[in-house]
């Protein structure tokens, strides 16, 4: 999405998805409360469904709007007003939620994978290998997107078509990832910018396995640490940004092309 965007700080939630997602699970937690439901929310399927339709929702919402406009910077426009829509929502929701729906809602956007079952696992590998085999198809056209539109154009590259593909597979990862774990952040941020800066190469298809190796590496690492803090168990949220921006901040501080 970096390359896609042509902006450094580009990640999966610039298009309204994660929060979206969100939004299914506080309407889940918020709504089935006020309406006498509370004894569904006993099933951990149901916060996992509702952010799935949250998250495919934001998709089709970002997919046709993406026939309708021209450059990747107004879709980005789009994605945050997306976003907003869907946090204005949830605060809505909060204002008038009691207090133990709203910390159950936070303690679900703190991330986590520790009580997923195997079952829950294995489905979660399922929708993330859709993704993977779908993104596939964008390796020659980001590399030629590397050099700009116009280039990518002349070497038949459509761009409407590899907008749309990258859009699906992201949406697919994403969506899956925030059903599953919650709202992790940092990661779709931090990982390519570390295996750019240590594979010194910005050809896409050398950075794409390391970056899904990476991505799945620090995911296990960040998860092992939130268990061995000595305060208690700290939710990966706050780790993938303890230990993250710290790691992105110091590559681009050492990056010559970044730093004037």
């Amino acid at each position: 999405m970096q390359e896609l965007f042509k902006n450094p700080l580009a990640e999966p939630s610039v298009l309204g998805i994660t929060s979206m997602a969100s939004l299914g699970v506080a309407i889940v937690i918020f709504l089935f409360s006020m309406i006498g439901l509370d004894e569904f929310l006993n099933n951990p399927w149901i916060t996992i469904v509702a952010s799935f339709m949250g998250a495919i929702i934001a998709l089709f919402l970002v997919i046709s709007l993406s026939f309708r406009v021209k450059s990747s910077a107004s879709l980005v426009i789009i994605g945050f007003m997306i976003a907003g829509l869907a946090g204005a929502l949830i605060g809505m929701m909060q204002y008038f939620a009691p207090s133990d729906k709203i910390k159950a809602y936070l303690v679900w956007g703190f991330g986590s994978i520790s009580g997923l079952s195997w079952e829950q696992l294995s489905i979660f590998a399922l929708f993330v290998l859709g993704g993977i085999i779908v993104s596939l198809f964008t390796l020659r056209g980001i590399t030629a997107l590397l050099l700009g539109e116009k280039y990518a154009q002349s070497l038949g590259i459509n761009i409407k078509r590899l907008r749309f593909i990258i859009l699906v597979s992201t949406a697919l990862l994403t969506a899956s990832a925030t059903a599953f774990a919650g709202p992790i952040s940092f990661i779709g941020l931090a990982v390519p910018h570390i295996c750019r800066t240590l594979l010194k190469t910005g050809d896409m298809k050398v950075l794409y396995r390391w970056i899904f190796i990476s991505g799945i590496f620090f995911m296990l690492l960040f998860s092992i640490l939130t268990e061995v803090f000595p305060f208690g168990t700290l939710p990966i949220n706050i780790i993938t940004a303890l230990f993250g921006a710290p790691i992105v901040i110091s590559i681009l501080l050492n990056n010559k092309n970044e730093v004037r």
